[in-house]
């Protein structure tokens, strides 16, 4: 058929969280409780004040990729937050904001082991 998936893409591993997630989905369906944990999804509505920024950011034309370590200006006010709560100075080259949550995790961990352990092959982006 015209729309099937390439050989290439039927090879490919599962993102086994999805399958988690399908799963936990048929339970709930069946009338099961579930507590995700597979995706990193709140069981929770965001908050109307970050749904409005939200939409206001898209008004304003914010639709396109951030600098890799995320807005300087926000990075800037973490920074500040940081030092007037707790007198903590923050280079901003140590901060990074991210919505990904592996990406958020994974990197500094990897980063601890391989300094520790030079020459160990990390590899990084592994999913269950």
């Amino acid at each position: 058929m015209k729309n099937d998936p390439s050989r290439w893409a039927r090879r490919q591993p599962s993102f086994k969280v999805m399958e988690v997630l399908k799963r936990a989905r048929e339970l709930e369906r069946e009338g099961r409780r579930v507590i995700h944990f597979e995706v990193g999804e709140p069981d929770f509505p965001t908050a109307s004040v970050i749904v409005e920024a939200g939409k206001r950011a898209l008004d304003d034309g914010h639709t396109g990729y951030t600098e890799a370590l995320g807005i300087p200006e926000l990075r800037n006010a973490i920074a500040d937050d940081y030092c007037s709560r707790f007198g903590i100075n923050i280079e901003l080259s140590r901060i990074a904001v991210t919505s990904a949550g592996k990406w958020c995790t994974q990197s500094p961990l990897l980063s601890v082991i391989e300094s520790r352990r030079p020459g160990v092959d990390v590899r990084s982006w592994l999913s269950l």
